[in-house]
């Protein structure tokens, strides 16, 4: 999606830039009022027009987002026309972290920056405030006849007729397809289908107003003097780069989502599924993603066995690592909020120079983080089962909520184990020859981190757990309908591995 509306971020690495023919008289300009403009003297200075965005540690996101707000495009070859050396694991979360850290002040400095077109990324976010109060009245407060009766022509009384013309009709459907236990029940089901239909229907009547305001702006922005949007692929690379300034928002979402099973285990619940409807729901929902993901996989097998040269590919490495991620991310994005926040401070009160970063900057602290959060969530795992069979009284959610919670573990055990016991084969090594009894191998903790370190950190293990997550997938709807509440768990889970 991104590369067809010519939205790719670049990443810095292997990244071809276009710089446009620049004047001479143009290369030195005063430099921007919040940052440092005097000598050591208190003498006024000049700064070098630069092509890149360089007040923050992503300065390529900067970039990219700098050439969104003008409307130019980016275009991803996926090709192998270089080559580079990858980070190792410990580095990795403290590029991690540095990103995040990074697209913390660079959100900050465009939604408090006035100038720098900043309108643009303010346009996009009312548009999303728009679209999320939308569905949050969807959600909460059912009634979603507003959207058809801000039509021109259309009052409550035309959509009220309308509803008691093909409510019969729906009410049919529903009752054939979801087979409910309880003929009262069907009257909701056909509310919620009725409100979901008409949220569609406003959905796609502000897409045609938004195309046709689009239309307008490509023909009145050259009169306002200001760029502005002329076509739905600028407003697609704008929602992309809201995206980049806002995705760390959405960090509680992991820690909502370990809450919320683990509240299914030692809590009464206070919700009820229909088992049979889960399971058709699912059971859709499944074709429709898999279907994309084995699409896309045969798309670039094809054409790589054509050209052989393609780097790009899906496959279930990607979607374990980003499920990975998902679990691992979250207080790293939490610490980046905190530490991003106060850089932007220094940076807007002291023009404290924040662009640069070191070799190890905040490594340390990232790879401790993740250590022990992926430990105490295996530990949190294990007090949950040991909880449920010692209890007499267990909530009927419980079991859901402990195939949850165990496939979460078993997500962030390879990654805890890597860095608990990364040294452990070599120390091993090291001490091999002190250790010739099996007395003294059991008494010495080297010994058993090497054994801990062969069962979790070898080919094997690695691929059983990797595989876990697509098995769930397809044996998860049988279980539903015995276990409702696991579609809860295989939405929330497709919907992690599809947007990581």
């Amino acid at each position: 999606i991104r590369n067809c509306c010519g939205g790719v971020t670049s990443c810095g690495t292997n990244g071809t830039w276009l710089l446009l023919e620049r004047k001479w008289e143009h290369i030195w300009e005063m430099p921007d009022y919040e940052v440092l403009q005097s000598g050591p003297s208190g003498e006024p200075v000049l700064v070098e027009n630069r092509c890149f965005h360089e007040s923050c540690k992503v300065e390529d996101t900067a970039s990219s987002l700098q050439q969104a707000k003008i409307g130019r495009r980016s275009q991803y070859v996926n090709r192998r026309l270089s080559y580079g050396m990858a980070k190792n694991p410990t580095d990795y979360l403290a590029a991690v972290q540095r990103w995040a850290e990074g697209g913390v002040v660079l959100s900050l400095q465009t939604f408090l920056h006035i100038g720098h077109r900043a309108y643009m990324i303010w346009i996009a976010l009312a548009l999303y405030g728009m679209f999320f109060i939308s569905l949050y009245r969807l959600v909460y407060m059912a009634q979603e006849s507003w959207l058809v009766t801000l039509i021109p022509g259309f009052e409550q009384s035309d959509y009220d007729a309308f509803g008691d013309f093909w409510q019969p009709t729906l009410r049919n459907v529903v009752n054939v397809v979801v087979d409910l236990p309880l003929d009262s029940m069907i009257d909701d089901y056909v509310d919620i289908v009725t409100y979901v239909i008409t949220y569609f229907v406003g959905i796609l009547s502000s897409c045609i107003i938004l195309a046709a305001v689009t239309r307008a702006f490509s023909r009145c922005s050259r009169r306002l003097g200001r760029p502005l949007p002329d076509s739905l692929r600028w407003w697609a690379r704008l929602a992309i780069s809201l995206d980049n300034l806002t995705y760390f928002v959405w960090c509680w979402t992991c820690f909502f989502w370990i809450a919320f099973n683990y509240m299914s285990i030692f809590c009464k619940e206070t919700y009820f599924f229909e088992g049979l409807l889960m399971l058709k729901a699912s059971v859709v929902l499944q074709v429709f993603t898999w279907g994309i993901i084995i699409c896309a996989t045969a798309r670039y097998s094809f054409q790589e066995a054509l050209e052989a040269n393609e780097v790009t590919a899906i496959c279930m490495d990607n979607i374990w690592r980003s499920t990975q991620l998902f679990y691992m991310g979250a207080p790293l994005l939490v610490y980046s909020i905190i530490m991003g926040t106060r850089d932007y401070a220094k940076w807007r009160s002291f023009r404290q120079d924040i662009s640069y970063w070191e070799g190890g900057d905040r490594g340390v602290t990232s790879k401790n983080i993740v250590k022990y959060w992926t430990l105490f969530l295996i530990l949190l795992a294990i007090v949950a089962w040991w909880v449920v069979f010692t209890s007499e009284k267990i909530p009927s959610s419980a079991a859901s909520g402990l195939v949850v919670v165990s496939l979460i573990a078993l997500d962030v055990t390879h990654p805890c184990a890597y860095l608990w016991l990364g040294e452990a084969s070599l120390e091993y090594q090291k001490e091999k020859d002190k250790l010739q009894t099996r007395l003294q191998k059991l008494k010495s903790g080297v010994w058993w981190r090497s054994c801990i370190y062969a069962v979790v950190l070898n080919e094997r293990s690695t691929s059983i757990v990797k595989w876990l997550g697509p098995t769930q997938q397809l044996l998860m709807p049988c279980l539903m309908v015995f276990l409702p509440q696991l579609g809860l768990t295989q939405a929330f889970m497709l919907l992690i591995s599809s947007h990581q």
